[in-house]
């Protein structure tokens, strides 16, 4: 996408829902990060009102760290020292 702003990621949705609606592939959910552009955009809530979707709920996950595991870090060898 040539930006992120609200009116390019409401049109990419759109294109992207016309092109599965096309294939016979139906849109029951749209999931999608917490960006700004997704989450306060007129644009992309307006494409989301008109799907046909089987919910509608806006949840907006909050972000966790990964926690350690314990195990030390794995070094992989370059590929082109394995030749």
């Amino acid at each position: 996408m040539p930006d992120q702003k609200g009116p390019t990621r409401g049109a990419f949705l759109a294109r992207a829902v016309d092109y599965f609606t096309a294939r016979g592939i139906t849109t029951e959910r749209v999931i999608t990060d917490n960006h700004w552009s997704y989450r306060r955009s007129a644009d992309v809530a307006a494409v989301i009102a008109e799907l046909p979707l089987v919910e509608r709920k806006r949840v907006a996950l909050q972000p966790h760290p990964c926690k350690p595991s314990g195990l030390p870090a794995v070094s992989h060898p370059q590929r082109s020292t394995m030749r």
